[in-house]
């Protein structure tokens, strides 16, 4: 055991607490929201890009390790499906969660989610197929048909507009994210926590003006 006689055991690490904008304890802490969005228009890799809807489906079944990050940074990994990410897709796009009960970085997650630094999501991918297409006006676009998902990361803006993150109580939520995704109560957490989002970009940016 590793123990021997007459030791003392260490107190163990006390669990950090996380708590609401009303005060309640959050019981069950977890992180949740839309890492991607279908049919927007997104620039990336010097293409105009949209995915088509659906395009995750094979990706998040293929029981490969999926993680997340911060700002796709390979060497800040802040959870993954070892630890509970999961996802969930939806004909609006692709739904994640994970539990932060466990989490060693949950603290950290939780003040880049709250203090908006890190409010919006943002997906690492390999193109699988997709069709070159143009708008009316002529402009060429990729429209992805299929992609594999490497990673997710927490980032300040994400390229597809709408993409969030929040904080939430597992036992508040559907335990099925499918049906959580399609509820309205998700809907309403993605506009509230993209005008805080956008809010804290405009203060941030007057901020650098005066500075």
């Amino acid at each position: 055991m590793g123990w021997s006689r007459g030791q003392s055991r260490q107190p163990s690490i006390p669990k950090a607490k996380f708590f609401t904008a009303s005060g309640r304890e959050i019981k069950r802490p977890a992180i949740q929201g839309w890492a991607c969005l279908y049919g927007q228009a997104f620039f990336a890799s010097g293409r105009y890009r949209v995915m088509k809807a659906g395009a995750f489906i094979d990706t998040i079944y293929d029981c490969q390790s999926k993680r997340m990050l911060f700002d796709h940074n390979d060497s800040d990994v802040v959870g993954g499906t070892s630890s509970g990410l999961e996802f969930a897709n939806s004909l609006d796009g692709l739904a994640f969660r994970m539990p932060l009960d466990r989490n060693a970085r949950a603290a950290e997650i939780v003040d880049a989610v709250k203090s908006n630094s890190r409010a919006c999501v943002s997906v690492g991918v390999e193109l699988v197929e997709n069709i070159v297409r143009k708008t009316t006006d002529g402009v060429e676009f990729d429209y992805c048909l299929k992609a594999k998902l490497t990673e997710i990361s927490l980032v300040p803006e994400g390229a597809i507009s709408g993409t969030y993150s929040a904080i939430v109580d597992l036992d508040d939520e559907n335990p099925n994210l499918w049906l959580a995704c399609r509820a309205n109560a998700f809907a309403t957490a993605k506009a509230v926590a993209n005008t805080t989002a956008r809010g804290q970009r405009i203060v941030d940016m007057l901020a650098r003006l005066k500075a």
